[in-house]
């Protein structure tokens, strides 16, 4: 689990930059530079039918529509069947493959990418809901299993933070722009936590289903 709580934490890292390179692309996309190169303070036009101002925040806002709407039938599988290793397997790899190929962030590509990013958030919540379920299986006493959940929380939290810290100062290093940084990170995200994934869901073990249903239930 602590393997697991890394990997993801590093790749949630890479996010930070995609979303500044998707905001520039986007202003870039409606015209909101000036013939200097400098963003028009206030710019309200609009690109694929969002304002550039709210690019981010409506991503915000989708994702958590879509996690709402499809956080139960990630739990039904979940609780009630004994697939619940081979489904994190699943997510594991596809959040993976879709953050390695976030790198081709591009002018042709980025209100994709701001789809595909809308689309992924989900499947980060329901890898957070697999782990805690892995917990709640384990012979632990309550409050043991709270300051779990709690260590791995802090310990994401800490990994991310450190994750952006060391990739911003590679930025001012390199002297690159906001896109290279974006596709930079991605690409260094997924070849430090790829190991620490696969590891983790090598050591995690099935586990029976939590809670049968009746037939016709």
């Amino acid at each position: 689990l602590y393997l697991a709580e890394r990997g993801q934490a590093v790749l949630l890292a890479s996010g930070f930059f995609l979303l500044q390179a998707l905001y520039f692309l986007a202003n870039q996309a409606a015209g909101c530079f000036d013939d200097q190169g400098t963003l028009i303070a206030g710019c309200g036009a609009r690109v694929n039918g969002l304002r550039v101002s709210s690019v981010v925040s409506t991503l915000a806002v989708v994702s958590s529509i879509s996690s709402a709407v499809f956080t139960p039938f990630a739990g039904a599988i979940i609780d009630h069947t004994p697939y619940r290793r081979g489904f994190g397997r699943a997510l594991t790899l596809v959040v993976a493959m879709v953050t390695g190929l976030q790198a081709i962030v591009l002018p042709e590509t980025w209100f994709a990418l701001l789809i595909i990013n809308a689309c992924i958030v989900p499947a980060l919540v329901w890898l957070n809901t697999i782990r805690t379920s892995y917990l709640n299986s384990v012979a632990i006493e309550d409050e043991e299993r709270v300051r779990v959940i709690s260590t791995l929380r802090l310990l994401s939290i800490a990994l991310a933070v450190a994750a952006v810290a060391i990739l911003f100062l590679v930025q001012l290093g390199l002297g690159v722009d906001v896109i290279w940084m974006a596709r930079i990170a991605h690409i260094s995200c997924v070849v430090v936590a790829s190991p620490c994934l696969v590891m983790a869901w090598v050591l995690l073990k099935p586990r029976p289903t939590l809670q049968e249903l009746k037939a016709g239930e």
